[in-house]
């Protein structure tokens, strides 16, 4: 201090500033930066009369922050080098570091017991039919089980194998992975115009053969090894389509687990599906009859009319491999899949035609692989398949073994495809 006009005062000399009573150099004094009163946040210095973030201890300034750049997954190496989500900081680079019980592969932690693109081991994938199970490639016993295991697959074929470990090999089946929920196997298809495979006499129906490709299950007849081996299903699905592309379904609950096989092997009128749990026929032709009518489902499905339906050489039965009660019985109009209708009445006379149902030696009537009904010639305002045994005639007599008598063609190009799951 000096004595001015007669009083001390303090004076501040050598570029100091007075604040608060004191000299002070407010070029580096952190509670006075630059001016009086100015002080640094914590953790700041003052340098050059501003306030400054001076790191030590070997970390490194980012932003306004001092930080360890070997360790911070937000500055990994350097300033603003972000680490992936799921991935750490370690000596200065993103790495991964996995949890107990997870591998790393590449830059992704996986289960190798249960990942199917790291099936045991890093790179092991498995089939896009198999599941990785223990570690292990797993071929599935059903579509069901596919479509659960991985949610994206699509339509296509595919291996199951139904018993797993016993005695029956894997087989290739279509899969249809998107109508209804997805998750349905093939069992048959029926395209109604290309040579009346499927009709009511096909052995087909009753044996263990197979017949088409599953490459060409939905643009040709084809007859899987699902139906033969398939067992434990408990919906099924009655498909309408042109080659391949889908009018309308409708699902019902199957009547029991056996495989479509063992179904067949049963006499007249076996029940197949019962109650229906969903549909969509709004965009079907009207007077399809099968899909749209149809509340249950019965195989080697007989109406009888003044005739026993298992043999005999009166009345006259209609017969439909698969069919309902439902679609209009008793009239000759119910819609059905390896349809005979008027069984009794055919050429020539004594023949067999399957399943006991005898001719009696009168005109052919009409046979189809599939929507079978009466022209309308009849009044039944019912029609044939594409694919009748014989040309249809569209007249009301019957004339002409040769012919589809009484029948009229639909002028539709309907496929019928059952599914199991």
């Amino acid at each position: 201090q000096v004595c001015s006009a007669g009083s001390c005062g303090l004076v501040c000399v050598g570029g100091t500033t007075k604040c608060s009573g004191k000299c002070v150099d407010t070029t580096v004094d952190a509670a006075n930066c630059g001016s009086c009163g100015n002080a640094c946040p914590q953790g700041q210095i003052c340098t050059g009369g501003a306030c400054a973030l001076v790191c030590g201890g070997g970390s490194t300034k980012c932003g306004n922050v001092c930080t360890n750049t070997q360790v911070d997954p937000q500055n990994c190496g350097s300033c603003g080098n972000a680490c992936p989500q799921g991935q750490m900081c370690a000596s200065g680079a993103c790495t991964v570091v996995c949890p107990p019980g997870q591998t790393k592969c590449g830059n992704a932690c996986v289960d190798t017991q249960t990942d199917a693109a790291n099936c045991g081991s890093c790179g092991a994938a498995c089939a896009k039919s198999e599941a990785c199970v223990a570690g292990k490639c797993t071929t599935l016993g059903s579509c069901k089980a596919i479509l659960a295991a991985n949610p994206k697959a699509g339509d296509g074929a595919y291996s199951i194998d139904v018993d797993g470990d016993g005695p029956k090999k894997p087989f290739d089946v279509r899969c249809d992975m998107t109508t209804a929920g997805g998750g349905w196997a093939l069992a048959l298809n029926l395209d109604t115009s290309d040579g009346h495979v499927m009709w009511w006499d096909e052995p087909l129906w009753t044996n263990a053969a197979l017949y088409g490709s599953v490459q060409n299950a939905l643009t040709q007849d084809h007859k899987s090894e699902a139906w033969n081996s398939l067992s434990g299903a408990t919906e099924l699905l009655l498909m309408i389509h042109e080659q391949g592309l889908v009018r309308g379904f409708k699902r019902f609950t199957k009547a029991d687990g056996k495989t479509m096989y063992d179904v067949f092997q049963s006499g007249d009128n076996t029940l197949l599906g019962t109650g229906v749990l969903g549909a969509d026929t709004a965009q079907l032709w009207p007077n399809e009859r099968l899909v749209r009518l149809s509340n249950q489902l019965h195989v080697n499905h007989c109406v009888q009319e003044g005739g026993a339906c298992t043999s005999g050489s009166s009345g006259s039965p209609d017969g439909d491999r698969i069919s309902s009660n439902e679609a209009t019985p008793s009239g000759n109009n119910g819609g059905g899949l390896g349809n005979w209708h008027d069984m009794h009445y055919c050429c020539p006379p004594g023949k067999s035609y399957g399943s006991g149902k005898v001719c009696n030696g009168s005109a052919f009537r009409t046979t189809s692989e599939a929507q079978a009904g009466w022209s309308s010639c009849s009044g039944q305002q019912g029609f044939f398949g594409t694919d009748t045994f014989g040309p249809a005639t569209n007249t009301c007599n019957d004339g002409g073994c040769d012919n589809a008598n009484w029948s009229q063609p639909n002028g539709v190009a309907y496929d019928y495809a059952l599914w199991l799951r």
